[in-house]
């Protein structure tokens, strides 16, 4: 893979680091470079020594910046590896049987982590450990009710017998799929959303919390949705639970913050998570509310959840990270929006 690259030093050195990010982003590549020969001629051929193997780079110029030098290399062999940021650590996700939470399940185990695949559904938790065990990763599958705190302390011991401690929660597991008018509604609808969607996550935190405190570190991560700040027609109870999800969130990462533990939330957009989402023109509609011109997948939610449990965000906590196409932002949906994208500047005019 041929590539450009700029690399700045004080001076001519015979040896720096380029580090770089590939167009996957799961991949980083860090070269530490020994140069065998510098002699900075147009594409004069360079050996390095990388780890123990050898890689040949090429000069495509030399630019003198004062007491700079930027050295334009072209890369004609490159070893990758894939970025393993959760080596040695534990992550539980709930609701992670399908959908949003399996896409961040795997994604967690294609970095390294043991994960705990937990989900009411447990024939589907089951699968997707199978394949997480196929593409080489570590899991086990729990069957767990998160309406249920005897299911939840259940699912705790299961996760510390098998894996002795939880570094990393996503309480993800939720409902959103019974739809009613206010006037239509009772108790037990409202009872349901409350329980599913904010209970579960203070009854899951309040056990795996005291754990982390004793490691010293951990990280939570909390599903929200674009109801907790706009509304939903027929969801009231959906989106009083998740305007708790994030008042909670931000409460407990005052209250943890202290013993290492950070906490912040996640906000998805419009996510496709079952094929009705996408069929008979709904995945047509999707798109075209969306500012960046497409609707989201699970997929789009498994790198921010990683980047939250990392150490590139050692330092983000109480925050609620919204990954939704720009959808939140909008005051008018382009449906009726009065300057509409068919009017933005094409890109031969610019």
């Amino acid at each position: 893979m041929a590539y450009n690259a700029l690399c700045f030093c004080s001076k001519l050195e015979k040896s720096f680091s380029l580090t770089r990010q590939s167009p996957n982003p799961r991949i980083l590549i860090t070269s530490k470079l020994n140069l065998t020969r510098l002699t900075p001629v147009a594409d004069e051929a360079l050996a390095a020594k990388v780890a123990g193997h050898k890689l040949e780079f090429r000069f495509s110029g030399v630019v003198d910046k004062g007491h700079q030098h930027a050295l334009r290399i072209e890369e004609l062999g490159v070893q990758m590896t894939s970025l393993r940021r959760f080596e040695d650590q534990v992550a539980l996700v709930t609701g992670s049987a399908n959908g949003i939470g399996k896409a961040i399940a795997q994604r967690f185990a294609e970095e390294g982590a043991k994960v705990v695949v937990a989900d009411l559904n447990l024939a589907d938790a089951e699968k997707t450990v199978s394949e997480i065990v196929k593409a080489g990763g570590q899991a086990i599958a729990v069957g767990c009710d998160v309406k249920s705190s005897e299911a939840i302390e259940a699912m705790i011991a299961t996760t510390v017998e098998n894996y002795g401690k939880v570094d990393i929660l996503v309480n993800n597991a939720g409902d959103v799929t019974i739809a009613k008018h206010f006037l239509e509604t009772d108790e037990a609808w409202w009872d349901h959303f409350l329980d599913t969607n904010l209970k579960s996550q203070y009854l899951i935190s309040r056990l795996v919390a005291p754990l982390m405190a004793k490691s010293g570190k951990g990280c939570i991560i909390n599903m929200s949705s674009g109801g907790a700040s706009r509304s939903h027609r027929g969801m009231v109870a959906y989106d009083a639970s998740k305007g708790g999800v994030e008042a909670f969130t931000r409460a407990l990462a005052l209250e943890l913050g202290p013993y290492g533990i950070r906490v912040n939330a996640l906000v998805p957009g419009l996510i496709a998570t079952r094929p009705e989402h996408l069929a008979d023109g709904a995945g047509a509609r999707r798109d075209a509310t969306v500012p960046i011109g497409r609707g989201g997948t699970p997929q789009d939610l498994a790198g921010p959840a990683a980047f939250l449990a990392s150490e590139d965000a050692a330092y983000v906590t109480g925050a609620c990270l919204v990954v939704d196409g720009a959808v939140l932002v909008q005051q008018r949906s382009p449906q009726i929006e009065t300057f509409p994208v068919s009017q933005f500047p094409s890109v031969d005019s610019l």
